[in-house]
């Protein structure tokens, strides 16, 4: 029985290295998508679907609309990117708009200053964002449907109307990816820990 079980943990070990690696090879292929550049003007965000690959100096951004949390710490952030667009008039006005996940603690000032920077060169108190861009290389994917609630919620309390937001792109968000080389490497690793530990069960007397 002892050695039944340790078959069935060190197989388990195996399958989620594989896993891991799965996760890589499929990181790495939308990577290796052609980026689409939001922060581009002339980019048609009508293109963007779950999966695509988005790279791009973001020299602007709203606030956050959600966060995570584990521990009582926070984990991530989900911020507001706009799709801007100049009329004639000189003015800008937000057409679209849509999800930006900031998982790491330890940027959020940066992303909290490239927030107050937009709304001081929002409302006219500057001639342009004062603050660093910050660069975005990652895969968009759908939140989940408690974050769409907040989104949504958050985009009302701007002034967007129903159809306004319903004909954005709210519902999805950009998500930064870790090396998928490293991730595929760590995957073979669990692989094969996995894998030495069947053989020493199976020839251990």
């Amino acid at each position: 029985m002892k050695k039944i079980m340790a078959y069935i943990r060190w197989i388990f070990i195996m399958v989620l290295g594989g896993v891991v690696i799965f996760w890589g090879a499929r990181t790495s292929s939308a990577l290796s998508k052609e980026a689409i550049d939001l922060s581009d003007p002339d980019t048609d965000w009508s293109e963007l679907e779950t999966g695509a690959h988005v790279e791009m100096d973001m020299e602007y951004i709203l606030d956050y609309f959600t966060t995570t949390t584990e521990d009582g710490s926070e984990r991530s952030r989900k911020y507001t990117y706009p799709k801007l667009e100049q009329g004639s008039d000189g003015l800008y006005e937000i057409t679209d708009v849509i999800g930006i996940n900031a998982s790491k603690p330890k940027e959020f000032y940066l992303y909290d200053d490239l927030c107050e920077a937009t709304y001081q060169w929002w409302i006219g108190n500057t001639e342009k964002v004062e603050a660093d861009p910050i660069h975005i290389d990652g895969i968009v994917q759908k939140l989940d449907n408690d974050q769409i609630g907040f989104h949504e919620e958050y985009l009302e309390d701007m002034g967007f109307t129903s159809s306004e937001i319903e004909a954005s792109h709210y519902e999805l968000v950009v998500v930064s990816q870790d090396s998928p080389k490293m991730v595929m490497i760590i995957g073979v690793v669990i692989l094969l820990v996995g894998l030495a530990g069947v053989a020493i069960v199976t020839f251990r007397k």
